[in-house]
């Protein structure tokens, strides 16, 4: 690596460099691109291909930016090679069930009737501590409490709780006259009033200002409010943030 800096002038390294952070963007701006291509994703919802998919065209995307010895469009082409395959096996599988199959898998039962299926546990790599820790995660920490247990096909497992431990529903309780929650929506957030999302509730900046108003409030000083329909605001100032929590009805 010092032999590379003894040999280089001041004029060639700024070149070399140059070439790298040129190739640095380039290959992120392609990789933005195809990726947006791909569909958005996150990291919990990627089957075994589209992480194996990600991993390809991220190490392509990273020689990219550094072997300077190659033409760059090399790699872009192999990069979007990468994004087509993914693109035609995303589409068969939509449209076949048996490929939808093979490239996705198949949910995997783990629990029956509150017992461990042990021989799913091999099949989906999973340990019995690994399975207790989900049912944790999801509320549960008796497993008879489980009436199924499945791993999706992107290693989340989805939890059915027996009748007797799952959580009371108003029809449970024969209650039939129970109020809709109303959605929020965050109308200032950062002390910036939030135009589309004011809209998304039915309100105005106008109406805001003047709630505000009425509060004896600058959004400017607000670091979130949320509103519903039927405008009920609730406030969290920025410098008692941590402290205060303000609710107006």
């Amino acid at each position: 690596m010092w032999d590379y800096f003894d040999g280089l002038s001041a004029g060639e390294f700024w070149t070399d460099f140059g070439d790298v952070a040129l190739r640095a963007f380039l290959s992120i701006v392609v990789l933005f691109i195809l990726t947006k291509l791909m569909g958005n994703k996150q990291i919990s919802q990627l089957n075994f291909f589209d992480y194996i998919i990600g991993i390809s065209i991220g190490s392509i995307a990273a020689e990219m930016a550094t072997t300077t010895d190659r033409p760059h469009h090399f790699f872009v082409l192999a990069m979007v090679i990468y994004t087509i395959i993914t693109v035609l096996i995303t589409y068969i599988a939509r449209k076949s069930i048996a490929m939808r199959r093979f490239f996705n898998g198949t949910p995997v039962p783990l629990v029956e009737n509150g017992k461990i299926i042990e021989k799913n546990l091999v099949k989906a790599g999973f340990d019995v501590n690994d399975l207790l820790t989900e049912l944790r995660y999801a509320g549960y920490f008796n497993i008879e409490d489980v009436q199924y247990a499945l791993e999706e096909t992107d290693g989340r497992v989805s939890i059915i709780p027996r009748p007797s431990a799952r959580p009371a529903t108003c029809e449970d309780l024969k209650i039939t006259d129970a109020k809709p929650t109303l959605p929020q929506s965050d109308v200032i957030i950062d002390g910036k009033i939030m135009t589309n999302n004011l809209k998304s509730v039915k309100k105005s900046r106008e109406w805001l200002l003047e709630e505000l108003k009425k509060r004896n409030k600058n959004h400017k000083d607000i670091l979130l409010a949320t509103s519903d329909y039927d405008g009920n605001l609730t406030i969290m100032d920025k410098e008692v943030a941590a402290k205060k929590y303000d609710r107006y009805n």
